[in-house]
């Protein structure tokens, strides 16, 4: 009834490790941690995979904690910095 388990050894989904990765921001014990690895994804981004990292990251709302929000905008402005603009413009919202 749930979802299927991954097989091991498979990759995590670019677009559920990055909500993991948000919703880690909201604990101030994982916190470093998920901003650091998001960091980290924003930076690796392939072309075909800037619209599924943007969307998931654009996606914070005011009832979200402040760090969520703030690291969502942190991300949006490093996506912007390190990808061409072409690629990023018609993501960003």
């Amino acid at each position: 009834m749930g979802t299927a388990a991954r097989p091991r050894g498979a990759p995590e989904p670019l677009k559920q490790r990055v909500n993991r990765c948000l919703l880690r921001l909201s604990d101030r014990d994982t916190e470093a941690m998920a901003a650091a690895e998001l960091d980290a994804i924003a930076r690796a981004l392939a072309a075909d995979e800037l619209a599924a990292f943007v969307s998931a990251v654009s996606d914070a709302r005011p009832t979200d904690k402040t760090p969520l929000r703030r690291h969502s905008l942190r991300l949006l402005a490093l996506v912007a910095a390190s990808h061409p603009r072409e690629a990023v413009a018609p993501l960003v919202p």
